[in-house]
């Protein structure tokens, strides 16, 4: 899975009448995340090292990138949908000292659509459809990619447009047993995958998929 990067600037700014430092945070991608996936951060602040900076949420975690050699790089992992709020720290002459803070908007992952092979409706050929393993939900958006599992779903088989074959499978993969039913089908037959439900990342309650209808139809 590709990972979507957030970059943040930290900006120190010395003024001459309080000589204080005056923190800016700036922002330069989305301020947006979506819940269980790594977004990486990048930390940059003026005349500071970035050993010396260091991040807090209260929605998720956040681990430094330093082992693998990443510099003033972190990983952020929303736990779930609403805000969270990123708070900077820097440690001067062992103190810890709040440089600011930024929020973010975790949004509710946007809705996806259930395939089988390439498509999510319309023809195949017999030998095309039992040559897939079942269906998949990609994610493919604003730099990520993937898949989500899904949980479960529901498969009938209409022949001469009455009932030929139902069957409920549990993963993503069609499970043997129903796989070696599938194995009955021929030309012209209908295959309806319903009931397709999975758990979006983050999100408490299960979600369900529009359906895929595929008509098994021999090529021209």
């Amino acid at each position: 899975m590709n990972i979507r990067y957030f970059i943040l600037f930290l900006c120190i700014i010395k003024t001459c009448k309080t000589n204080a430092q005056i923190f800016a945070i700036e922002n330069t991608r989305l301020n947006y995340a979506y819940p269980n996936i790594e977004n990486k951060l990048k930390i940059i602040a003026e005349n500071e090292k970035c050993e010396s900076i260091f991040l807090k949420t209260d929605n998720g975690k956040i681990m430094n990138s330093y082992d693998l050699g990443n510099r003033c790089q972190y990983t952020f992992i929303p736990d779930s949908i609403g805000l969270a709020t990123l708070t900077i720290y820097k440690v001067k002459h062992f103190d810890t000292i709040k440089v600011g803070e930024q929020k973010y908007r975790i949004k509710k992952w946007p809705e996806h659509r259930a395939m089988i092979g390439n498509i999510e409706s319309g023809c195949m050929t017999r030998g095309i459809f039992l040559a897939q393993r079942g269906i998949i939900v990609p994610i493919d958006f604003n730099d990520i990619q993937g898949r989500i599992k899904v949980n479960s779903y529901k498969i009938e088989v209409l022949r001469n447009n009455k009932l030929f074959l139902q069957l409920i499978n549990f993963g993503d993969h069609f499970e043997k047993q129903n796989y070696d039913k599938l194995e009955a089908i021929k030309n012209g037959d209908i295959i309806i995958f319903s009931e397709i439900k999975l758990r979006m990342p983050g999100e408490p309650n299960e979600t369900k998929l529009k359906e895929i209808k595929i008509e098994i139809k021999n090529s021209p």
